[in-house]
């Protein structure tokens, strides 16, 4: 019933205010006749501030719908609103722990806020819940790069690669998986004539 409320208070707030066509919200070169489309709640995934508020009357009504924090923090997210998107990411996980994209978004935002091992770990707990998740795996990887953590880095582009034979991100990973390789390579140099 709460979520039947939230859609239709967000459908109504939609309706009102895709009727000011002139609103500077609205971006006028998306969609046709110079409107930006409403998705009727928290499922845009467009940073319009309608959508925005849109998801949190729906929150409001909703508030056990992990689905509608999860489409509240990508909207922030997109925002620029990374505290408040990893707000929503929180709650969200604690509503249903055993979502791996969850725990993916929530380490997004872990990482645009420079908080590395937050993201690591987070990264890594979604690849338990789902191992084959092949946009974890380039994550972790890139931010195994950001910490010079070389070996992980590799088998995360590997295991990537390995996923996603044939994506739109494979040349992207194989140059980081090569560079990954090198640097590996002149670390563990640096590290055999310490010690050698």
């Amino acid at each position: 019933m709460k979520r039947a409320i939230a859609w239709l208070v967000a459908a109504l707030l939609g309706a009102c205010l895709r009727a000011e066509a002139a609103s500077p919200y609205l971006d006028p070169t998306f969609g046709s006749g110079g409107v930006a489309p409403f998705n009727s709640a928290p499922n845009a995934q467009s940073p319009y501030p309608i959508q925005l508020a849109s998801g949190r009357i729906a929150m409001l009504f909703a508030a056990t719908w992990f689905e509608g924090g999860i489409n509240l923090g990508n909207i922030y997210y997109e925002l620029g609103q990374f505290q408040q998107a990893r707000d929503r990411y929180t709650r969200a996980c604690a509503l249903d722990g055993e979502n791996p994209r969850t725990h993916f978004n929530l380490a997004n935002a872990c990482d645009e806020m420079g908080d590395m091992l937050g993201a690591l770990r987070l990264y890594r707990h979604a690849l338990r819940l789902w191992p084959g998740y092949a946009d974890a795996h380039f994550n972790l990887a890139l931010v195994a790069e950001k910490l010079s953590a070389w070996g992980l880095a590799c088998r995360h582009w590997q295991r990537f690669l390995d996923l996603e034979a044939g994506g739109e991100w494979v040349a992207v990973a194989r140059s980081h998986l090569e560079d990954a390789r090198q640097s590996l390579a002149r670390a563990r140099r640096r590290t055999r004539g310490r010690t050698g």
